[in-house]
């Protein structure tokens, strides 16, 4: 066995790994729809195998060497995972059926396939990718092409069905609000990604059977795409966590009797009411009541709100809350009130639903946030 070895290819596996890693507990975080379920999946089969070729590089495996491969059977889940990731934001009716099972056949034959490698005794492991990693070029055979090869073309295949859901449902929805859309064109784009990503795999796999012997660099090449590829969707996520939002991507009143000249009049009374008048500033303001308010049905107000902002009423009436609540913590002259105070002052009932609220629309407690401005303005004091 050799000595454990650290280098640049194992310093960019780690960071594949621990972006993987927090990833998937962003998405845990909030994985209560279908899709964000799937996506979870996704992302830990692909973090995963990243972190097994990290155990290869860094010759970690010889003390874990049960682990080696136990992802391979898992790889047949990623086409069919992706493809009912977008099916079901397209489809917000989606549910798992005894069909959705024909899916796991390919993985179940993988599984078939991989028992004796998985039952196999450590030193047999151990023999087989010690001699995989030896100066000496390892033959490689139709066999060890052809398992990849498969499993990379039924990935592909998914993906263009996908894509093919994506255009047709692009085409045939006209009902899509403008936040809809931009969700909808990340879909294309990481749908384009993730065909690139496979395709490139495709032709990697291709160089190692040109090459007649396993390339152990274009397959490090190949792990290192897996992580640019993890990294594309974390920051895509970082910079647009609207993308995962629970909101469909059809409105959901396409059968309303709500005209466009009505809906466009009832949204300049929701932005006056709620801007100018502050009726946010209400604690015990409901939909019911500002909508009696309004003089307007309130399916109608909530309809507006949904479609134009892409969220409930409550969500809605609270993002002006904590923007309020925000301009008080701002103001020195309330650094002396209690948290509570600027609760009450804001519309909140209770200071519970204000730590949760504020902390969920701007990423910190209250506390925390006074406490950051309180800092800011001494260090501009002091100097």
């Amino acid at each position: 066995m050799g000595l454990l070895s650290f280098d640049i290819w194992s310093f960019l596996l780690i960071v594949g790994v621990g972006q993987g890693i927090i990833m998937c507990l962003v998405v845990l975080r909030r994985a209560s729809p279908l899709f964000l379920k799937i996506l979870l999946v996704l992302l830990l089969i692909l973090t995963a195998n990243l972190a097994e070729y990290l155990l290869l590089n860094s010759r970690y495996y010889v003390y874990v060497i049960h682990l080696m491969r136990v992802t391979h059977p898992f790889l047949f889940l990623i086409g069919p995972l992706f493809y009912l990731f977008i099916k079901a934001q397209l489809d917000k009716e989606f549910r798992f059926s005894l069909w959705s099972t024909v899916h796991l056949i390919p993985f179940l034959a993988a599984v078939v396939y991989s028992y004796p490698w998985l039952t196999a005794p450590a030193d047999f492991k151990l023999f087989v990718f010690e001699r995989s990693l030896q100066a000496k070029p390892v033959g490689f055979g139709i066999k060890g092409f052809l398992y990849p090869f498969i499993h990379i073309l039924q990935t592909l295949s998914y993906v263009g069905s996908a894509f093919l859901l994506l255009r047709k449902f692009r085409k045939t929805n006209t009902s899509i609000t403008s936040i809809s859309l931009s969700r909808l064109k990340f879909l294309l784009q990481f749908n384009r990604a993730f065909m690139i990503y496979w395709s490139l795999q495709m032709m990697g796999l291709f160089g190692i059977m040109i090459a007649q012997y396993y390339v152990l660099y274009i397959d490090y090449g190949l792990a290192l795409l897996n992580s640019l590829f993890i990294q594309f969707l974390s920051f895509s996520l970082l910079l647009r966590p609207d993308i995962i939002s629970e909101a469909p991507l059809v409105k959901k009143y396409q059968g309303s009797s709500l005209g466009d000249d009505a809906q466009r009049e009832l949204l300049q009374k929701i932005t006056t009411a709620i801007k100018e008048d502050e009726m946010y500033l209400d604690g015990e303001l409901t939909l019911q009541k500002f909508s009696d308010t309004l003089q307007v049905n309130k399916n109608y107000v909530s309809q507006v709100i949904n479609q134009e902002f892409g969220c409930g009423f409550n969500d809605y009436i609270n993002s002006f809350r904590v923007e309020k609540a925000q301009e008080l913590l701002l103001d020195p002259s309330y650094d002396n009130m209690k948290l509570l105070g600027i609760a009450f002052e804001t519309g909140f009932n209770n200071k519970t639903s204000f730590t949760r609220v504020f902390k969920k629309k701007t990423g910190a407690s209250p506390s925390d946030y006074r406490q950051q401005l309180i800092s800011a303005r001494e260090k501009v004091g002091n100097n």
